[in-house]
């Protein structure tokens, strides 16, 4: 009996018509006797044979028809698609690099702190800024909640040297507001 060529599974894939053909006849005639096992022709990539058939010793480096008929039927090799592109990898600096980079630090340094410094004067401006509007903010609340505030408003002052007062007067409601007994200076002033 010779050694049975199986189709490898390269060669199942381009052909699936011609293999199931194949396997189907295979499979009737090549039947083994019964207490024999053979090895299943599913998925291999390998030629089997049958174990009770000698193999070509293995240091044997000879070349059979049937392999170079095999090796013709393999696919071209193609090479794989190069493309020019690009990546970030980590790089060692040059001393002149290392230089150029110390210099960016320092100037990048030198401008947050010029940054820092405009930023605390601004905090300063708008800190009195924010306090006026404060102060403004309670004076008006206050204003709001009493319904009145205190302006200024041309009032008469009447010296009454025969009671002996002094009486104050708004001249918009004509409403005496203030009323006070005269100090001694005042009531010397009336003699004079």
């Amino acid at each position: 009996m010779g050694k049975k060529k199986v189709k490898t599974h390269y060669e199942r894939q381009e052909d699936p018509v011609e293999e199931n053909e194949e396997t189907s006849d295979s499979t009737q005639s090549d039947a083994l006797p019964e207490g024999e096992e053979g090895l299943s022709l599913d998925g291999l990539n390998e030629i089997s044979t049958y174990p009770d058939i000698e193999s070509e010793p293995e240091s044997s480096h000879s070349v059979t028809p049937e392999m170079e008929a095999e090796l013709e039927k393999k696919p071209e090799y193609k090479p794989p698609l190069i493309r020019d592109d690009s990546a970030r990898l980590k790089c060692l600096l040059t001393d002149t690099e290392k230089q150029a980079r110390g210099k960016e630090l320092a100037e990048a340094v030198l401008r947050k702190h010029e940054l820092e410094q405009e930023l605390d004067g601004i905090k300063k401006h708008y800190a009195t800024d924010i306090k006026a509007q404060d102060a403004a903010i309670d004076r008006l609340q206050n204003i709001v909640n009493s319904g009145s505030e205190f302006r200024e408003v041309a009032i008469i002052i009447n010296h009454d040297y025969k009671d002996g007062v002094i009486l104050s007067t708004r001249v918009d409601t004509g409403e005496v507001f203030d009323t006070r007994i005269m100090t001694s200076n005042e009531r010397q002033m009336s003699l004079i």
